[in-house]
């Protein structure tokens, strides 16, 4: 009996760090990293558009919350990542974050950060089903965005990332079950 329960107990130890959630069949890691800073997964959920399962996007930040307004309030790193699980072309996403800033952003906010959200969309095209979106938030340098392991650019500016951020935490995110899910609700 102890020899077989050994090799589970490995297994466990091995597997279990890495991989903190599953969603629609999609493994989300537990940690991620941004700017040296270690961050804990926050939660995951399905991005749903009818009846089209577009992505899984996961919430990282430097401690858990359910709360929308406490996660945007935290200062340090933060990331959120997109598994796509559909191919979407890049003029439908550009869109996609376009009506998301426009939802979840006041006017004024929109003013200032306008030229920003232009290059922002600047940097997607064309995406895959299987395809990681990596948009990082590192206090002081800005908004990284990373495709499919590649680097496309970073945007400036605080609050440029945490407009960004309401994108998922905001009053109009793409789907209240996403939402939830990324505050591990």
């Amino acid at each position: 009996m102890k020899l077989r329960i050994v090799p589970l107990i490995v297994a466990i130890t091995i597997a279990g760090p890495a991989l903190a959630a599953s969603v629609a069949g999609i493994s989300v890691p537990d940690t991620a990293t941004v700017a040296g800073q270690k961050l804990v997964l926050n939660g995951a959920g399905l991005r749903k558009k009818a009846i089209f399962k577009v992505y899984v996007g996961a919430l990282y930040l430097p401690s858990k919350t359910t709360s929308d307004q406490a996660a945007l309030g935290q200062t340090g790193a933060a990331k959120v990542t997109l598994k796509m699980m559909r191919d979407v072309d890049g003029e439908k996403l550009r869109d996609a974050w376009s009506e998301g800033f426009a939802n979840n952003n006041s006017a004024a906010d929109m003013a200032k950060i306008k030229d920003r959200i232009l290059r922002f969309n600047n940097l997607f095209s064309d995406v895959v089903e299987g395809n990681l979106i990596e948009v990082d938030f590192a206090p002081g340098v800005g908004t990284t965005v990373t495709i499919a392991g590649k680097a496309k650019g970073t945007v400036e500016g605080d609050d440029f990332a945490k407009a960004t951020q309401r994108i998922w935490l905001g009053p109009k995110p793409p789907s209240d079950d996403l939402k939830n899910g990324m505050l591990g609700k």
